[in-house]
C-alpha cells in the first residue's frame, strides 16, 4: 500500500496500474523509481519474503523509517486462515525472525529509524504504544491520531468489523486470545512446535501456548472454544 501527502504524481500512479494488470514481482522497476522520486507517507508491505531489499533501501535513504509490525504467530496464522493459508506456520515465523533479525542489525549499524511494533500491545494500550513509537520516531502525534488511538471513534461503532465495537471497546485483551476460538489444541500445539524461533527472539512479548496457561490459565480458559476448555483441562491439569 503507497500512500502520499497530497496527490498521486505519475511514478506513484505507474505502480498502481502495474499492479492492477501484472504480478507484483514485474512491478519492481516502478515501485524502485516512485521510491527515489516521491516524497511518501508510507509504504505499507505484507509478508516480505525477501528482506536484503529492505537493508539497501534503509542504506540508500537514512531518513526512511521502517516499522516491523510484529504478531503472536498463533494469532496471525489464525488470521490468515479466514482468506486461506498462505504459508506454513515454520516458513511464516522464519519469515518473521529474518525481518526482526533484520532490524536489530540495522539498530547496531547505527540506523536509528528502524522500530518494532507488537501488534497486541497496541491493540491492548493504543495511546501508550503509539506514543511510544510517535516518539521514537521524533513526531508529534496529531490530535486525529490521538482522537483515534483513545477509541473515541470506537464508541460510534467506526473504523472497525461490524458487530465487533462492544469486543473492542469493553475488552481489549480479547486480541491476544482470538486464535483460541479459531483453532483447536492439537493444531495451537503444532504451530507452537514449529514457531519456537519466534518465542526465542522476543521472549519478553511472546511465548507457547503452555507458558501463557502458566501465567494467564483463567483467561485462556475464557476466550478458549467450549472443545478447547475441555482438552485444556485434560493437558494442562492444574
Amino acid at each position: 500500500m503507497i500512500r502520499q501527502r497530497e496527490h498521486m504524481n505519475n511514478h506513484v500512479t505507474d505502480v498502481l496500474e502495474c499492479y492492477q494488470r501484472s504480478p507484483i514481482t514485474d512491478c519492481a522497476p516502478y515501485l524502485k523509481e516512485a521510491c527515489e522520486r516521491s516524497e511518501f507517507i508510507d509504504i505499507k508491505l505484507i509478508r516480505v519474503f525477501d528482506v536484503d531489499f529492505i537493508k539497501e533501501f534503509a542504506e540508500r535513504n537514512p531518513d526512511v523509517h521502517i516499522v516491523h509490525l510484529v504478531r503472536d504467530p498463533k494469532s496471525l496464522i489464525a488470521a490468515q486462515a479466514r482468506f486461506g493459508t498462505r504459508l506454513s506456520p515454520k516458513a511464516l515465523c522464519g519469515q518473521l525472525v529474518r525481518i526482526g533479525r533484520l532490524i536489530r542489525e540495522l539498530k547496531e549499524r547505527g540506523f536509528s529509524n528502524a522500530h518494532e511494533v507488537f501488534y497486541e500491545e497496541l491493540a491492548i494500550d493504543p495511546v501508550k504504544y503509539g506514543k511510544i513509537i510517535y516518539d521514537e520516531m521524533g513526531l508529534e502525534m496529531v490530535e486525529d491520531v490521538k482522537r483515534f488511538l483513545s477509541r473515541e471513534e470506537y464508541k460510534e461503532g467506526q473504523a472497525i468489523p461490524k458487530n465487533a465495537s462492544q469486543v473492542v471497546v469493553d475488552n481489549p485483551v480479547y486480541h491476544r486470545y482470538k486464535f483460541l476460538e479459531v483453532f483447536q489444541l492439537e493444531t495451537i500445539l503444532k504451530i507452537d512446535k514449529e514457531c519456537k524461533d519466534v518465542y526465542d527472539f522476543w521472549p519478553s512479548h511472546y511465548t507457547d501456548l503452555s507458558t501463557m496457561i502458566r501465567k494467564y490459565r483463567a483467561d485462556v480458559v475464557k476466550y478458549s472454544s467450549a472443545h478447547n476448555r475441555v482438552m485444556i483441562q485434560n493437558y494442562f491439569p492444574t
